[in-house]
């Protein structure tokens, strides 16, 4: 228990009364690197990315670990934007760009809205002047396991397109799935969305055509795309949707579904459109990838006195602090390929945290309090 008197334990502000003309002022301890005037505000954390789809996420999260317990795909999904790539530029070996590493898994909404927004970008690329329709194919809802549906409509899709009136109306075009779930029957009803490129195919002849290959559905839609814009709009509002809540909230459907999909397509290109990949991504052959912040590429005794250069400057960048001597930029656009993805992040070790404490911060589950 301290016997000091209360005024003992505030802290001593001179003022210009108390002090003696020649007397120097004493003043506060300052930041060994303080915040420069132009230096960028610090990204946001992976928790402000997710925070709107924060429930579906864990929902999600929660299914992959029942399935998948421990698997890589699990720890991209919940590691998803909280780790980095690393790059330098070809051009200025001392200046690096920082990427975030997400999952690009289809159950992400984060990476399916960017997913989005690459579909739109490369097919702004390939739409002409020509006539485009949107057709929509359904099942009829079955008992029948998930996994057999989802194969039966694209089978069937496929058989309409083989037969022989149908390149007369159609050159080619991108199909793009969803998936519904009725709660109170517990019945699944997947069903197609595709943009046609070409002229009017009659109600009637698809009717019958879809009817003859499912013997049991003959529900299709067919109608004119009034401009490229609508195209586009189209492909956001169904190439963006993610598992409705009647999935997500039961355990069971939501398991069923991750199983069902596990290497299916949601959305391709079929005739003409063949050449052209929806998810085309353009390499930056101005920058190359020296690998992850926790896994960099090549011997570490090579790479441990650029790590730690890199790591210095990411931890002053997320501190709000300007890079001492390494030009650093950071982005959410990387130009990798889809193979291209990092591997499963490990947790800071000891060292960093010690070292870089605004980076094993950043990379926890809540922001850390030296962010704004």
């Amino acid at each position: 228990m301290s016997h000091l008197p209360p005024s003992a334990h505030q802290p001593f502000t001179p003022s210009s009364a108390s002090l003696d003309p020649t007397e120097t002022p004493v003043r506060p301890p300052t930041l060994s690197h303080p915040p420069a005037d132009d230096a960028p505000s610090p990204p946001p954390t992976a928790d402000d990315i997710h925070a709107t789809h924060a429930t579906y996420r864990r929902r999600v999260s929660d299914s992959l670990a029942r399935l998948h317990p421990n698997s890589p795909r699990l720890h991209r999904y919940t590691d998803c934007a909280r780790h980095w790539w690393i790059f330098q530029k070809n051009t200025d070996p001392t200046s690096y760009r920082f990427v975030r590493a997400f999952c690009h898994d289809r159950f992400c909404p984060t990476c399916a809205a960017k997913r989005s927004a690459l579909i739109r970008h490369n097919l702004a690329a390939v739409i002409t002047n020509q006539p485009h329709r949107f057709l929509t194919l359904t099942l009829r809802s079955t008992a029948t396991p998930l996994r057999q549906q989802v194969d039966r409509l694209l089978l069937s899709f496929r058989k309409l397109r083989h037969l022989p009136w149908w390149n007369r109306y159609t050159k080619g075009g991108a199909a793009f799935f969803e998936l519904t779930y009725n709660e109170r029957t517990c019945l699944w009803h997947p069903h197609l969305h595709v943009i046609l490129q070409g002229n009017y195919i009659p109600q009637p002849l698809l009717k019958t055509a879809w009817l003859a290959i499912t013997t049991d559905s003959d529900i299709v839609h067919i109608r004119h795309a009034p401009s490229t814009d609508d195209v586009i709009r189209y492909v956001a509002s169904y190439s963006t949707k993610t598992l409705p809540p009647s999935v997500t909230r039961h355990p069971t459907a939501l398991d069923a579904v991750i199983t069902a999909m596990r290497s299916r397509k949601t959305c391709y290109t079929f005739g003409t459109w063949n050449a052209f990949h929806l998810l085309h991504r353009d390499t930056d052959s101005d920058w190359t990838c020296l690998g992850t912040v926790q896994r960099p590429r090549g011997a570490p005794k090579h790479n441990y006195a650029l790590l730690a250069a890199l790591m210095h400057a990411l931890d002053n960048y997320l501190a709000g602090l300007a890079p001492p001597t390494v030009a650093i930029t950071t982005t959410d656009d990387a130009p990798l390929t889809e193979r291209e993805r990092p591997p499963p992040p490990r947790d800071p070790s000891p060292t960093q945290r010690h070292l870089f404490p605004a980076y094993a911060a950043y990379g926890q589950s809540s922001p850390p309090s030296l962010l704004p």
